[in-house]
């Protein structure tokens, strides 16, 4: 199959699982706000927060591993063996270790809903390494219907726990346990994982070889949650709690786009993993076709926002307005960056990751704790831009050893000069600009993604 064929199909295929999945999540909040009190909702959430911290750390990011080392093993099921195998070995010591610290805290310290977070989070583990073994061997639709069932299933045990027998925080995270035991089922059922499973394969060296690559992605998450939540924090403590009600609805926007475009990163990473050692100027084509669609997308957004910003926000969030587009900025250059990941990982430089990573978070805090009471949330705003753009270029130097990238030059300088175009248009604020506006920003996005929409054109003619 042609490379570029693949890499849509890939994305098509991941991105249908993902979303449906982030569709779920929006069904479902009318329905927690609807029966939970807002102290309960905050409690799940709380919990939720932490389950996603701490099941990535206590796996040792053995799921990140597997993936990567299955895609270069497809067609050889001895080391198909030797690597689920090593890898599952120290993900369930890592689970018997949690359950036993777990317990022993709970002796002197009960810990509310404790049963059910240790069941969340060893689920969870289970969840990710399982769905990441599917993407490793190569059957991302076992991966995106694993998605689709753990959804659905957690909506109807949800509706059961929560509405039918009134359940509270303890149905919806039954839910989620139970989703996800249906999840693992499946994929352990539909990948034949047993079958890998050979007590004769493990060994020190291999374990040695996993664990060297997943073991700097643990810190490179840290800093990631610190980037993430250092902002909020910092202008909480310094300015309020309303300031960071403004920011936080400001970051929805840009937030949406990143979404999108880590669903998208998931083909991204197998592609370029798989093609890493080809010349043929693929990754690079790739690369900058991902980066024209979520530019185009943000400034989309950005057109859109002055007809729509009202009608989706209380006024009491108003101020929120001007932080945004910004704030679009800096989730380009985190895309950028994001992409710049996947080669890091293709080569197997996690190192690297972690280190980039690390200045990131230190220069963010930095940022926000130097200029945050002269400037108040434009400090945070700023932190994320200088951090990202700063690490995006760190790293867009150090690929150049692994692989030439070459970004559009013509498309990025037609980028800013329509970004700056578009921003002046969006804090003026006139209506009547703001539709010019719009429609140019409609056809410059034509322009530029003219092949891709040929391209889309002719196969849905054929079909």
């Amino acid at each position: 199959m042609d490379k570029k064929k693949e890499f849509t199909k890939n994305t098509f295929i991941i991105l249908f699982g993902k979303i449906f999945t982030q569709l779920i999540v929006f069904i479902l909040l009318p329905l927690y706000t609807a029966v939970l009190s807002t102290e309960e909702y905050g409690t799940v959430d709380l919990i939720i927060t932490y389950v996603n911290l701490f099941a990535p750390l206590i796996s040792l990011q053995l799921e990140n591993a597997v993936f990567r080392y299955l895609l270069d093993n497809r067609n050889n099921d001895k080391n198909k063996e030797k690597y689920i195998s090593n890898s599952f070995c120290v993900l369930s010591i890592m689970m018997f270790i949690t359950i036993i610290i777990f317990g022993a805290i709970n002796c002197f310290f009960e810990v509310k809903y404790g049963i059910f977070l240790l069941l969340l989070i060893i689920t969870t583990m289970l969840a990710n390494y399982l769905l990441q073994v599917s993407r490793g061997i190569g059957d991302n639709i076992s991966y995106s219907i694993s998605s689709v069932i753990i959804g659905v299933i957690n909506v109807i045990s949800n509706i059961i726990m929560i509405v039918g027998l009134h359940m509270g925080i303890k149905g919806m995270l039954i839910s989620q346990i139970i989703a996800n035991i249906f999840g693992i089922i499946y994929c352990s059922i539909k990948n034949r994982i047993f079958f890998y499973l050979k007590y004769s394969t493990i060994g020190k060296n291999t374990i040695k070889i996993l664990l060297k690559y997943s073991l700097p992605l643990i810190p490179n998450n840290i800093n990631w949650w610190i980037i993430n939540v250092s902002d909020r924090t910092i202008i909480t403590m310094m300015i309020g709690a309303s300031s960071n009600g403004i920011y936080s609805v400001a970051n929805k926007f840009s937030a949406v786009i990143i979404t999108l475009f880590n669903m998208v990163n998931l083909s991204w990473t197998e592609s370029v993993s798989i093609h890493i050692d080809d010349n043929d100027g693929f990754i690079s084509d790739i690369f900058n076709y991902i980066f024209k669609f979520f530019a185009s997308l943000g400034l989309l957004i950005l057109s859109i926002l002055p007809f729509a910003f009202y009608l989706l926000i209380d006024s009491d969030y108003k101020d929120a307005y001007i932080y945004i587009p910004m704030l679009l900025v800096g989730s380009m250059f985190n895309i950028i960056l994001g992409l710049l990941s996947g080669i890091y990982i293709a080569k197997k430089r996690t190192k690297e990751i972690a280190k980039s990573s690390f200045y990131a978070s230190i220069l963010n805090i930095i940022i926000n704790i130097i200029f945050i009471k002269k400037i108040g949330i434009w400090a945070a705003v700023i932190s994320t831009i200088v951090a990202f753009a700063l690490i995006a270029f760190y790293r867009y130097i150090e690929v150049q050893k692994y692989i030439r990238i070459r970004f559009d030059k013509k498309f990025s300088l037609s980028l800013i000069i329509a970004f700056v175009l578009c921003y002046i248009s969006y804090m003026f604020n006139n209506f009547i600009v703001n539709v010019i506006m719009l429609l140019g920003i409609v056809i410059f996005i034509c322009v530029i993604n003219k092949n891709s929409i040929i391209k889309i054109y002719k196969y849905v003619l054929k079909k």
